[in-house]
């Protein structure tokens, strides 16, 4: 059995994380765990942006799912500044629970739904890996080349900047509350004091709207306008996102947030 300690381990190794990336000073210098997307340089002030990144399903419609997993694959690279993907590999797994049947709809619904979205970012899409496991997972990695010039790295944040979010937060709750309504769960008995069915079911369709949008438009923003600093708000929510992009600035930093886009019902849904 190997046992770290006896090799002068210790028992948990320290992970990189933003320590790192708060060290960087130019993109020469590479970045990896603790940014969005890896960013490597190349030949002629050239670079190489990756990011490899999977999505758990929160929704029961297949076709939707693919949408918002590439979506989901993508952010991260247009999170760096990056406009134009260049390389889309596609990774499904299908549950080991699914049935022969079962499998033969729905995988080829996600693929459908994550190359009609792939579609927008005029990018091609080659099939990564189609498997079982005993969770779904749908996601792949997304490659860009960009010019120095084109990558907005997280860590140079101006004084005086203007902070704006680009979809209203609120989806996780969105996508609960429909999922409590339809099996009639405690959470939705004390939810339907206040709201109808058709208030649920909105709320639900503004956040798969806005979870399958692209970041691309974003990112053109972001360009145009000569963005300093970004990132993307996904998994660790706005705080945690926030708080990383916090971290990464080379100057102390202090923030204000004044007013936050919410999808609709969502707040009194958390209340």
């Amino acid at each position: 059995m190997f046992k770290p300690e006896s090799y002068g381990l210790r028992v948990y190794g320290e992970q990189l994380g933003d320590k790192h990336v708060k060290e960087k000073k130019e993109p020469e210098d590479g970045v990896g765990i603790g940014l969005d997307s890896s960013v490597i340089a190349l030949k002629h002030d050239l670079f190489l942006v990756q990011s490899v990144d999977f999505f758990y399903p929160l929704i029961d419609d297949p076709f939707m799912l693919g949408k918002i997993a590439l979506a989901n694959v993508v952010s991260d690279v247009f999170a760096v500044g990056a406009t134009e993907i260049d390389q889309i590999k596609l990774i499904v797994t299908a549950p080991t629970e699914f049935t022969e049947k079962e499998r033969e709809v729905v995988v080829p619904m996600v693929m459908n739904g994550f190359l009609e979205a792939a579609k927008e970012c005029k990018a091609p899409v080659k099939i990564g890996s189609i498997a079982e496991n005993p969770w779904c997972i749908i996601g792949g990695a997304a490659s860009a080349v960009c010019h120095r010039s084109e990558l907005i790295m997280p860590y140079n944040a101006e004084e005086g900047d203007a902070i704006v979010l680009t979809k209203p937060l609120g989806t996780q709750l969105a996508t609960n509350a429909y999922i409590w309504m339809n099996e009639k769960s405690e959470n939705w008995t004390r939810l339907q004091e206040r709201f109808s069915v058709a208030d649920i079911e909105e709320t639900y369709r503004i956040a798969l709207e806005s979870m399958a949008r692209l970041n691309r438009t974003g990112a053109e923003l972001m360009q145009k306008h000569k963005a300093h600093a970004a990132t993307d708000v996904t998994g660790f929510g706005m705080y945690g996102h926030a708080e990383n992009l916090a971290s990464f600035q080379k100057a102390e930093v202090d923030f204000h947030i004044d007013t936050l886009p919410i999808i609709k019902n969502v707040r009194e849904i958390a209340d």
